[in-house]
């Protein structure tokens, strides 16, 4: 059965995209698009049907993946791509496609599902929720988006990676519950280290 693949038009404004040469943008779409890709953004492809479908050398296709992992959008591993940020730009908030991202996640290999943010856990173990009737799937953020954050609230009293490496000691728990905002976790550490900016503290004591 054929599936239907939607993709912003704002794609081909993004600045990641519009950094990418002419092979490179067509592997990228072919990733979102080819008939193999899943609701979950994980699914097994090998390389010789990629080359196939594409047109381009298996050499060719090896060094495009490369620079994909290399920038944190895309892992190929085992056989199996997988896409970062995919399952966010789903409509989660429909049981139908929650329960679907569900089933590919439990079938995934775990390398794959925690280079998308989701590690160990799956949609059903509360890596959806539901917030104003909007539909939102919390995904583990890269330290490049992390800094990027920081850098645009100019602040400096902790590290992107001090915070990644933080949180995911933690399975990505405040307390025990499932962190549904990052940026918002950033504006507590960045307040929290305002407030008694003189005193030496452990990143625990700080952030816990």
């Amino acid at each position: 059965m054929s599936k239907k693949r939607y993709i912003n038009t704002t794609l081909w404004r993004d600045e990641y995209i519009a950094s990418l040469d002419p092979s490179e943008k067509l592997l990228f779409i072919y990733l979102l698009t080819c008939p193999d890709t899943t609701i979950a953004g994980i699914y097994q492809l090998p390389i010789k049907i990629i080359a196939a479908d594409t047109g381009f050398d298996r050499d060719m296709v090896i060094k495009i993946l490369a620079r994909f992992e290399t920038d944190g959008k895309v892992l190929y591993r085992y056989g199996w791509v997988a896409i970062k940020n995919f399952i966010k730009h789903q409509n989660c908030c429909s049981p139908t496609v929650a329960a679907g991202i569900d089933r590919e996640l439990k079938v995934a290999p775990e390398e794959l599902k925690a280079f998308v943010g989701y590690g160990m856990h799956t949609v059903s173990d509360s890596d959806i929720y539901i917030s104003q009737g909007i539909g939102k799937v919390f995904i583990a953020p890269t330290a490049k988006e992390v800094q990027s954050y920081l850098d645009d609230r100019s602040i400096t009293t902790f590290t992107a990676n001090q915070f990644i490496d933080f949180y995911t000691a933690r399975g990505w728990l405040i307390g025990k519950t499932k962190m549904k905002d990052w940026q918002a976790a950033v504006r507590t550490w960045e307040s929290r280290a305002k407030s008694d900016p003189k005193r030496h503290k452990t990143t625990e004591e700080l952030y816990g």
